[in-house]
């Protein structure tokens, strides 16, 4: 499997882009929407603007990781400073949860994890996980999200209860393009992200492994060294 390619870190990002731009376009409508209905109150306003200011960020900080890519150097290695996953986690959730998806529970059995990684990449590793997790469990099922700090790495993994992935086809999850022959047709998607993600992991020098059953839901970890 190819894992040093960059086409996969720029389909994640591009595909990462539309979550941003979904916030904006839900609080928008939302405005619109209370301000027909004459409920807009000032404490909505200051609420939908602070989740749009957020968002333009976050789309700010894709389009300069894009062109980072689009440099000479299409390997560039990450931009690692101080971050706290803890903090990257239930930030990045948050933002899951203004686009209208409350379902996912965020545990931590520290207060803090700090360690050198590179923020933005990491957050679009959990963007990916989130939105996958959340996408392939039906009928408003929860998403558990679990960080935990292990030696000297930090663990995370992501929980779902969804349709499972088939057995023989675990060890292809992370192959630019698949997506498993029992969601392919149902659920939107381009096969792209798990790849990505793979990729990002990789970098940081970190392991991604998959465990799932039919069915019964799927359960991503990620473990990442703290330099």
């Amino acid at each position: 499997m190819k894992t040093d390619t960059p086409d996969c870190i720029r389909d994640l990002l591009l595909h990462d882009i539309r979550t941003p731009l979904a916030i904006v376009s839900g609080c928008a409508q939302l405005l619109r929407r209370r301000a027909a209905m004459r409920r807009l109150h000032v404490r909505d306003v200051l609420r939908y603007v602070e989740s749009i200011e957020a968002a333009a960020k976050r789309a700010e900080q894709v389009l300069d990781e894009l062109s980072r890519l689009a440099g000479p150097d299409d390997r560039l290695p990450p931009r690692c400073g101080t971050v706290d996953l803890v903090a990257l986690v239930v930030r990045t959730s948050t933002q899951t949860r203004a686009l209208g998806r409350p379902r996912i529970t965020v545990l931590s059995s520290v207060k803090e994890l700090v360690g050198a990684w590179d923020s933005d990449r990491l957050q679009h590793v959990l963007t990916n996980l989130f939105d996958n997790a959340l996408k392939y469990s039906p009928d408003g099922r929860d998403v558990l999200v679990t960080v935990q700090r292990g030696d000297d790495q930090a663990v995370l993994t992501v929980a779902d209860q969804g349709v499972g992935i088939p057995p023989a086809e675990l060890c292809q999850v992370f192959e630019p393009g698949y997506r498993g022959s029992n969601v392919a047709g149902m659920f939107p998607g381009t096969g792209v992200g798990l790849a990505g993600v793979h990729q990002i992991v990789a970098e940081h020098r970190g392991t991604i492994t998959v465990e799932s059953q039919l069915e019964v839901g799927t359960t991503i970890t990620v473990r990442l060294p703290i330099v």
